[in-house]
């Protein structure tokens, strides 16, 4: 059945996301899924773009992904998914023959900030119009149901003002390492260099912009929801940690800590694509790092190839002029290096922590003098998976000479012995922002 003329140029809240007017065309209704949600009474449609973008036309079919044939548009993009977010908040209303928007400005204080994605947060608001909206006849029980979802929505809001404001605290006090978060995409190089960043702004501005609280809240309270697993030398993720401390259900952390790590993994993309893009010495980084090269795990985390986030990282520091941080640790103890050596330390750095097993560290100074100390990282880090995890079957890079580039580095790995079957040499286990010689916990 066609619906044609109805049309949405904004909804509350928009201009607060810095994003343009765009004209939702709205055709045809049917069903459709995205992931294991289900969009009801959602609709299959065309979507306007021309008034936010030079062109570009896509479709939401049922049963399919946003997508757009413009590359500029794609479902990945922060525009493509803002609009799904905002399809996400439109239902049919077939009496009214209309569009309804529900929005919560009037539920939750506005003036608390809202760190978690966008899609958790109209789940959530959803979820309260519905208990408006509920046919229960029942009075009491209605209302019931009411306040049990604005306590939720509300929840929620709280738990993300407490991390962003203990978040900000920490990186004012420079306790780095309470900001080093546990995303679940393997690409912890992709947030090592924007704390730096932050903090730099913070020295020159005395204060942090909305964006810098977020992504600062954000990573304090993924740090805070993991754990060592000492047995295993790794860290996982303990939901339980998060109900104890923000005295939330269990319930409420699962939403919180996927939604979280979603929007971090987004915020941390545009981040070491914006570096990419700003490189002057790696014309295929700069290629490679765009959004037509990333995939999507199962928990809709976006990803982009490891070992070019790695030399973006890396690389964008360098030329910058600002040193970079190396932890070793060997069978003879834990050494700390700078790069350039003529290069002061400062606050904070980008530190690559890692491992050898030679047994004296003049062997080891030695391959960091034939090889270097980039390449020492880059060998080993081209041999891992690319795209986070063999969750993602798709590990190539749609970019010509990306893929010969990964394997010729991870050859050299096997080599000069910075690869899992040969870690003689050097294996890097972590790249995150730190002090110097890092800090005592």
């Amino acid at each position: 059945m066609k619906q044609k003329g109805m049309k949405v140029t904004a909804i509350p809240g928009w201009e607060a996301h810095c994003l343009p007017p765009i004209s939702i065309d709205f055709n045809y209704c049917a069903p459709i899924k995205y992931g294991h949600e289900e969009l009801c009474p959602a609709t299959s449609l065309s979507v306007g773009l021309r008034s936010a973008l030079s062109g570009g036309v896509g479709e939401f079919l049922c049963g399919q992904k946003f997508s757009f044939p413009s590359s500029r548009c794609e479902r990945s993009s922060p525009l493509g998914e803002y609009i799904f977010i905002f399809l996400y908040l439109c239902f049919f209303d077939n009496k009214k023959n209309n569009l309804e928007c529900h929005v919560m400005d009037n539920v939750v204080n506005n003036k608390k900030m809202f760190i978690f994605d966008e899609i958790l947060k109209m789940s959530l608001e959803k979820k309260f119009s519905d208990a408006e909206n509920s046919p229960c006849k029942k009075e009491d029980k209605k209302n019931q149901m009411i306040q049990q979802a604005k306590k939720v929505l509300e929840d929620h809001y709280v738990v993300s003002e407490k991390a962003m404001t203990s978040g900000c605290e920490a990186l004012k006090e420079k306790r780095f390492l309470e900001l080093d978060p546990l995303v679940g995409d393997t690409a912890c190089q992709t947030r090592a260099p924007e704390i730096p960043a932050i903090y730099r702004r913070y020295l020159k501005e005395g204060d942090l912009s909305p964006s810098d609280k977020k992504f600062v809240g954000l990573c304090y309270f993924l740090t805070q929801s993991c754990e060592e697993d000492k047995e295993r030398k790794l860290r996982r993720t303990n939901h339980k940690r998060i109900a104890q401390i923000y005295k939330v259900s269990t319930k409420v952390t699962d939403q919180i800590v996927c939604s979280a790590q979603r929007m971090l993994a987004t915020l941390s993309i545009e981040v070491i694509e914006k570096v990419a893009q700003g490189l002057q010495s790696d014309p295929l980084t700069k290629e490679v790092l765009q959004e037509k090269c990333r995939r999507f795990d199962t928990f809709q985390r976006p990803l982009l190839p490891a070992y070019f986030t790695v030399v973006a990282a890396l690389k964008g520091e360098k030329e910058a002029g600002r040193p970079l941080q190396l932890i070793v640790e060997g069978p003879v103890g834990k050494k700390v290096y700078i790069f350039p050596e003529e290069k002061p330390p400062i606050d904070v750095m980008v530190t690559v922590e890692g491992t050898t097993k030679y047994g004296t560290w003049e062997l080891f100074e030695e391959g960091m003098k034939t090889y270097g100390f980039e390449e020492m990282i880059f060998t080993c880090c081209a041999q891992h998976v690319q795209y986070g995890s063999s969750m993602v079957k798709d590990q190539t890079i749609p970019i010509e000479n990306a893929m010969e580039e990964v394997s010729l580095k991870s050859q050299k790995a096997l080599l000069i012995g910075t690869h899992q079957k040969n870690e003689q040499f050097f294996m890097a286990k972590h790249i995150r922002a730190m002090s110097f010689e890092g800090e005592k916990k």
